[in-house]
């Protein structure tokens, strides 16, 4: 059959197709690993926050955990896992992987947006309940975010960006370990060597040729 016209050769398709899972799983992977990361750090900043209040140094550390997400935690390491089986996977396939992970991204990025407040809320509620702060000197005391909070929610978008690219073009992405592959995938001398054993020769002996 005749190329349509104006499409492009097979290898030119190729090639671009190589080129967008380079891009595309390369930035994947390293968003949802800073994501991973980010979003098991302090989202806030407990100690500057202590300091309003003249406590003794250590104390702090009794909120630390108010100060993390470890549902933010969660969906980042499934959204990272995510892309280690898409990644293994080939075709259509693929495609339902990247969807799953789609979806845990936009769970990130959802908590990591509520978890501006929600975060610095949980901190003040455990300063009343922990330390027998008053509830309305824990609302004034001001609780900055931390640089982690920040790089949580910009690798969450990120990563939300790059799966929902994985979904467009993940089916056309070159198979890992295709060359493998039968029929004819693998090299020759490995394919006589499986028959023969299959056969119950022995391929080593020269004798069952």
């Amino acid at each position: 059959m005749a190329d349509q016209p104006g499409a492009a050769p097979p290898e030119v398709d190729r090639r671009r197709a190589r080129r967008t899972f380079a891009t595309v799983a390369g930035a994947g992977v390293t968003c949802a690993a800073v994501a991973a990361l980010a979003s098991g750090k302090p989202w806030v900043d407990v100690p500057r926050a202590m300091d309003q209040l003249g406590t003794a140094p250590g104390v702090s550390n009794a909120l630390e955990t108010h100060a993390q997400s470890a549902s933010a935690l969660a969906l980042a390491l499934v959204a990272l896992a995510a892309w280690g089986v898409l990644l293994v996977l080939r075709g259509r396939a693929r495609t339902t992987m990247a969807v799953v992970g789609l979806l845990f991204a936009a769970g990130l990025l959802g908590v990591a947006v509520l978890g501006y407040h929600e975060v610095p809320q949980a901190v003040r509620q455990a300063m009343v309940h922990q330390l027998g702060t008053r509830p309305g000197s824990a609302a004034r005391i001001p609780i900055p975010h931390t640089g982690w909070y920040w790089l949580t929610l910009v690798a969450a978008a990120a990563s939300l960006v790059a799966l929902g690219g994985a979904v467009r073009t993940a089916h056309r992405w070159p198979a890992m370990g295709a060359r493998y592959d039968a029929p004819g995938g693998a090299p020759t001398g490995e394919r006589d060597m499986w028959h023969s054993l299959d056969e119950g020769r022995d391929p080593t002996d020269p004798g069952s040729a």
